[in-house]
């Protein structure tokens, strides 16, 4: 055994990397092509630590993105910018924010509307870079929403299935105290398929129920919805069901051969899943039959649906898996079909090496092979194969998911195994609380301690969330910055309970960890394109800055290469410019403008005259991935208890920002003497709309000079004053600022409403000088003639900005007249900070206030060295002291 340790460690410190070994060969054009892949950029991972996995509807969703490199897991990536994304169960987009990394870190939240839906949602990450690989690779998390307030409307729905597989849907409807809502107009839609949505009217009996019958197109299909609404009532309700799985208990079987191949004569090492109809893992047990008689072996699954079992396949021999489920069904499953020539790879873990196998059958294999090792982007050796059996180190080899891929001589991947290695961490983190036991509105420290068993100095960047037990659960076996950076991130597919698979580091746990490195998929990239360059062009751009960009294209034949082109914004000011080239294109890039930020871009020349002619602009709006539940599972998050449900309902003041009361429905008569205008401009406005216009300019007039002969409006110097206004007027054409020789262009049949505001209203439509000088509104009529005011070359835009910074509100009781209010404080968040620094001294303290009922609170703390160590810690406090009146 020593000597094949020493012969490897020769071979894997200086051959694989010998330029006069492997100068024309495949080992350096393996060598090549990684190197060449690590001129672009490195790929990036992303990770979101939120302050808790369920929240109220009206409550805020706080959370901090670990941005790191895929290799390694630095805090060096490049993208300057994240995408936090809310989507509900039927994938519609409920929010997205764009978080800009300020003092290195990404921080911001998420505030959920009163109203919205209970139910379960899916919260996904990513950056512009991270779009160049498949979006399973973004970051996806489950959080469950609930709705403490009470509500006067009651719905549920049922279903029943007759003998022809026909369904029928039942939803009830009820008020407050459980009395049906009889002769009530329900609108209801249903989708049973991607592409279709059936919209119907019902009304509900004397029971309060509705019923529909409706056909599946598949059993397979998530996500589908039953959404129902009152209709022509003047109570507004509605309510949207996700339609379970009606089909019998099913399950399916995938095999998977280590190394990918069922080589005949050579025993190989079969995986296997078992899935349920519901796509989660199922448990199975049963036995292997050869050509339908001979009994092989007794096999089951071992986790999470997973096994493996050893056999060695014969030539024409048929091989099949009968397996029974937990629920009692047994179906037969063929195994994979013998293969007569090939080569694959076995793997053993012996003690701290690795050890690979390679089994082969055929004289005409493409030769000489090659192994190669890679972590990520980061290629770890290059080897030729030149014995059947290496030992591999395993401090040599970086800590996460090792993919060996065997290459044959024409330059193809014939087989691949993933195997993880775990290491011991040369960081950990630890918490102390300075007391054992905390009072109420007690002040709080923790400090921090980054403990190295090396002599490095090392900084870090943290999250620390404090959750009352008695509203938030912890799921100890739900992803988290370890299992996520490590694990989940690297493969493609679903991983159930991923933190399981780190909570212990014994015999057990990795044999369960193995066999999810042989049931799950790397896809992140093709080896084989990298070996035979064949990586693709990058498609998306790394987003250093915020950029604008778009097309301008001349009128009547005018130039478009030189034209110049400025963007400007009122808040944050900013004005920039730029030129089209000669295809027209223009681009502002390096700019900074946070969320809500509007932007005029326009292409006007002026003359003290008027406008000289201009073109088109048409800009680059704001794209972004489309987003499927299809195939995707949640992690199963478990609705509240009725334990946690009843005391998170007590807490809805500060989780819902007012507890709301309902009251009996009630109706105030009275004429509203305002009038439309009145209510939307102010009543201090002038408003002249189609029919006032036509009127008072029988003679079509040019805007500019209905403009100037308004009551309580001058012109000056090409300017508009009104009365009372300490500055030139704002001039708005459908809601696009313009100058007043733009309004010489316009005739007053084309006008729907004219509009002069001043004083506060004004402030309100102002893109300066807070409405100072009053503004002018234009509004064209739809469908008119302003789509060729486009010529005029203006373009007002709203892009995606990032999130204003907002910090999460923690009360100060150091005073006592805040520390002694009757006020309750019940948090169910307790603290959430995003911004834990540790300095060189390895230490960092923190401090916050307790809340008021008597609990528990876990804390978890989450973060990464400025050497990319993954560190985290969990921890208890208790809220409970003696000292409490």
């Amino acid at each position: 055994m020593k000597q094949v340790f020493f012969e490897f460690i020769i071979v894997f410190l200086f051959v694989s990397f010998s330029s006069k070994t492997y100068s024309q060969d495949i080992g350096s054009v393996i060598n090549s092509g990684f190197l060449k892949m690590k001129e672009r950029p490195p790929m990036e991972k992303l990770y979101l630590h939120l302050d808790k996995a369920t929240y109220s509807s009206g409550s805020t969703v706080w959370f901090k993105g670990y941005l790191v490199t895929a290799s390694g897991h630095e805090p060096l990536a490049w993208s300057r910018f994240i995408y936090v994304e809310l989507f509900d169960k039927s994938e519609k987009l409920i929010a997205r924010r764009k978080i800009k990394q300020q003092e290195g870190t990404f921080a911001g939240n998420i505030k959920l509307e009163s109203g919205i839906q209970e139910g379960e949602y899916t919260i996904r990450a990513y950056t512009t870079w991270m779009l160049n690989n498949d979006s399973d690779f973004f970051f996806h998390k489950t959080i469950q929403i609930v709705n403490l307030q009470p509500s006067d409307i009651v719905s549920q729905i049922d279903y029943e299935t007759d003998e022809d597989g026909e369904t029928t849907a039942i939803v009830s409807f009820s008020d407050q105290e459980g009395e049906a809502i009889e002769e009530m107009a329900i609108i209801c839609k249903v989708k049973l398929d991607d592409n279709e949505t059936e919209t119907f009217k019902r009304k509900t009996g004397s029971d309060g129920k509705i019923r529909f019958d409706f056909v599946r197109e598949s059993t397979d299909l998530k996500n589908q919805f039953v959404e129902v609404a009152f209709d022509n009532s003047s109570t507004a309700y509605t309510n949207k069901f996700f339609i379970p799985a009606f089909a019998k208990e099913d399950f399916d079987l995938q095999f998977f051969p280590e190394g990918g191949l069922f080589l005949a004569g050579k025993e190989t090492n079969v995986a296997f899943k078992a899935i349920a109809q519901d796509g989660y893992s199922t448990e199975v047990s049963g036995y292997i039959l050869k050509n339908g008689t001979d009994t092989i072996s007794f096999v089951k699954s071992e986790h999470r649906g997973m096994g493996a079992f050893k056999i060695k396949p014969l030539i024409d021999a048929e091989y099949a898996f009968f397996a029974t489920n937990s629920k009692g069904q047994t179906k037969r499953f063929s195994l994979p079909p013998v293969v007569l020539q090939g080569a694959a790879f076995s793997v053993k873990r012996l003690g701290s090496f690795v050890q690979l196998e390679i089994r082969g059958r055929g004289d005409d294999l493409p030769k000489p092979f090659y192994i190669l090792a890679h972590s990520g982007e980061s290629l770890l050796f290059t080897q030729l194969v030149d014995k059947l059996q290496y030992n591999i180190p395993g401090e040599n080899l970086p800590e996460g998911i090792i993919h060996f891929v065997l290459v044959d001589g024409n330059k193809n991947p014939v087989s691949s195994r993933l195997v993880f290695v775990k290491k011991d961490h040369p960081v950990t983190v630890s918490v102390q609380s300075d007391k054992a036991n905390y009072a109420k509105r007690e002040a709080v420290t923790l400090a921090v301690d980054l403990q190295s068993k090396d002599t490095l100095v090392r900084t870090g960047n943290f999250s620390l969330s404090v959750t009352d037990d008695l509203v938030v659960e912890t799921d100890s076996l739900a992803d988290n910055i370890y299992s996520n950076l490590l694990l989940t991130s690297d493969l493609k597919g679903h991983v159930e309970d991923p933190a399981f698979y780190f909570m212990k580091d014994d015999y057990r746990t990795n044999y369960c960890l193995d066999l999810l490195m042989l049931t799950q998929g790397w896809q992140r990239f093709d080896v084989g394109d990298i070996i035979n360059n064949r990586l693709d062009r990058p498609r998306y751009f790394l987003e250093v800055g915020q950029t604008l960009s778009g097309t301008y294209e001349a009128a009547l034949l005018g130039k478009r290469e030189g034209v110049p082109i400025t963007a400007l914004a009122v808040d944050p000011l900013i004005s920039v410019s730029t030129k089209a080239d000669e295809a027209g294109n223009f681009l502002f890039n390096e700019l900074d403008f946070p969320d809500s930020t509007v932007f005029t871009i326009q292409s006007q020349k002026y003359t003290k005259i008027r406008q000289e002619p201009s073109g088109f602009i048409e800009l680059d709006k704001d794209s972004f991935p489309p987003f499927s539940n299809q195939n995707r599972l949640s992690a199963r998050v478990s609705p509240l208890s009725a334990s946690l449900l009843q005391n998170a309902q007590e807490r809805i003041f500060f989780e819902g920002e007012g507890r709301m009361i309902l009251l009996d429905e009630f109706v105030v008569k009275g004429t509203d003497k305002r009038t439309k205008d009145m209510v939307e401009y102010g009543i201090s406005s002038t408003v002249l709309d189609e029919e006032a216009l036509a009127r008072k300019y029988p003679v079509g007039q040019t805007a500019d000079f209905i403009v100037k002969t308004l009551p309580g409006v001058s012109y000056s110097n090409d300017q508009i004053f009104i009365r009372g206004g300490s500055a030139p007027a704002e001039i708005f054409v459908d809601g696009m600022i313009a100058e007043m020789s733009f309004l010489s262009t316009i005739n007053s049949s084309e006008i729907d409403k004219l509009v002069v505001m001043n004083g506060a209203n004004a402030a309100m439509y102002s893109q300066g000088g807070g409405g100072m000088g009053g503004v002018i509104l234009i509004e064209m009529k739809e469908g008119g003639s302003f789509g060729a005011r486009k010529l005029a070359g203006v373009v007002k835009y709203m892009p995606l900005g990032y999130q204003k910074p907002s910090e999460f509100y923690v009360p100060k009781y150091e005073v006592d007249s805040i520390r002694f209010s009757t006020d309750p404080d019940v948090r169910s968040t307790v603290y959430w900070n995003p911004h834990v620094k540790i300095d060189e001294s390895g230490t960092a303290t923190v401090k916050f206030y307790a809340a008021d009922p008597k609990t528990n609170y876990t804390y978890v703390l989450e973060g990464l060295t400025n050497r990319g160590d993954i560190c985290r810690y969990v921890g208890k406090l208790r809220r409970g002291s003696e000292l409490d009146n």
